[in-house]
């Protein structure tokens, strides 16, 4: 019997916004499913809206009134690179686990496309 070791160990991940640091959290049902909600009707809210829910997802309501203390005067665009990355950051180790797989199956599949190029050469010759 094969028998896979598993060795994961939780990255800490953090961003830095105007000198306060706020944690992200770890990748759990409870928040991808408030985050695939918020997915389902964010195209009916403003992107106002779409920042204060998903930092209300991830930091809790707290930090979120901190990530937001200018509240609608809050500059959109620099709300878009907080979130952006606050959403990177969350997915990154699934991000990292999904790249790793796809590299070893092409690791796989590779020397099978080269040989059926080598078909293909032959099947080209053979017209």
């Amino acid at each position: 019997m094969k028998t896979a070791k598993i060795a994961f160990t939780e990255q800490k991940r953090a961003i830095d916004v105007r000198g306060k640091v706020f944690g992200i959290p770890s990748r759990t049902s409870k928040i991808e499913n408030a985050l695939q909600e918020w997915e389902t009707s964010r195209r009916l809210k403003t992107d106002y809206e779409n920042y204060y829910s998903v930092f209300e997802i991830l930091f809790g309501a707290e930090q979120r009134d901190e990530l937001l203390e200018n509240g609608e005067d809050e500059n959109l665009d620099f709300l878009f690179v907080v979130c952006t990355t606050a959403l990177d950051l969350y997915n990154e180790e699934k991000d990292k686990i999904t790249t790793a797989n796809m590299q070893n199956a092409m690791k796989q599949i590779n020397p099978l496309l080269d040989k059926m190029g080598g078909l293909n050469a032959v099947a080209k010759q053979l017209k």
